[in-house]
């Protein structure tokens, strides 16, 4: 049996909301804990909470939040994907869970899905407070792989049209909108596949979550890297990835596996999806399994 405990906490002026999902059963003394950060653009009731009631289940406290400008978090402007914002959000709420009292601060991991696998990378290469890091159907952007892949034009020319975006805010003082996902032919960040049979269907459906992102959101995408992080991630590791997955190349997991500088697990799951591992149980019972596991033996 799980409890849910809704909680905030103040980050760069800011109100931030998360819900801290806590075993019933009370163990004698402090216990280690877990921070679960979900993949963009979600909020914690979706993913997120779907792992912290599994993991908390197995005994761990764990704790979902909304990044600032998502969900019911304060953050202007409204749902941009902000790198440096997410990671300053994901410090703060490590301080939220060390000063908990039946919380032991020594043994606090992070765990991320699909983009919130790389930011949790990221997050446990700069916060020597955290424990352990685990990564579940991970999107790990490399920005040297990705300018190699779209060669060297490519890359100039898409980052000078992705960057015309924010100029644009700039003169306009407006910031612009598109839908998260659309099908295929839309004007939409995302379009058609697994992503948008996830999104634009009920399979997504939250009070919180709405389908639209800033428009400058491809320029952040063309200029983010949490990959080159993993050189610095010491402590435990552990990467859950299926062995086929269209949205995150399962290359991109051996190469962030291939880089942690601490002892590491790569776990393949025999499955052919990415969006499975946020609603399917054939994706979702595996990967807890393995991350309980490495959670028992790690904190």
């Amino acid at each position: 049996m799980v409890t849910r405990r809704n909680i905030r906490f103040t980050v760069d002026g800011l109100s931030l909301a998360g819900t801290l999902h806590e075993p019933d059963t009370r163990d004698a003394g402090a216990r280690p804990a877990v921070l679960v950060a979900g993949p963009s653009p979600q909020v914690k009731e979706q993913v997120p909470d779907t792992y912290a009631v599994r993991i908390a289940a197995a005994g761990f406290p764990a704790l979902t939040i909304d990044f600032r400008g998502f969900g019911e978090s304060e953050g202007q402007p409204r749902l941009r994907e902000m790198p440096a914002g997410k990671l300053a959000d994901l410090r703060a709420a490590v301080s939220f869970l060390a000063a908990q009292p039946d919380i032991d601060a020594d043994r606090i991991a992070i765990v991320g899905i699909c983009a919130g696998a790389g930011y949790a990378l990221k997050a446990a290469a700069q916060d020597p407070r955290l424990a352990a890091f685990a990564g579940i159907a991970g999107f790990y952007p490399d920005l040297r792989t990705l300018r190699d892949a779209m060669g060297e034009d490519g890359y100039r020319a898409a980052l000078r049209q992705a960057i015309e975006v924010l100029a644009e805010e700039d003169r306009t003082g407006e910031v612009g909108y598109l839908p998260h996902v659309g099908p295929i032919g839309a004007h939409a960040l995302l379009q058609g596949g697994e992503v948008y049979e996830f999104y634009g269907s009920e399979r997504a459906a939250s009070a919180n979550y709405r389908n639209e992102i800033t428009a400058d959101t491809m320029y952040t995408m063309l200029t983010l890297d949490t990959a080159t992080a993993a050189d610095l991630v010491g402590v435990p590791a552990l990467i859950v990835h299926g062995e086929k997955d269209g949205a995150c190349p399962p290359e991109r997991a051996v190469a962030v596996h291939d880089r942690l500088a601490g002892p590491a697990r790569l776990e393949w799951l025999p499955v052919d999806t990415h969006i499975g591992f946020y609603d399917d149980e054939a994706s979702i019972g595996p990967a807890i399994a393995a991350l309980t596991d490495f959670l028992d033996k790690s904190l």
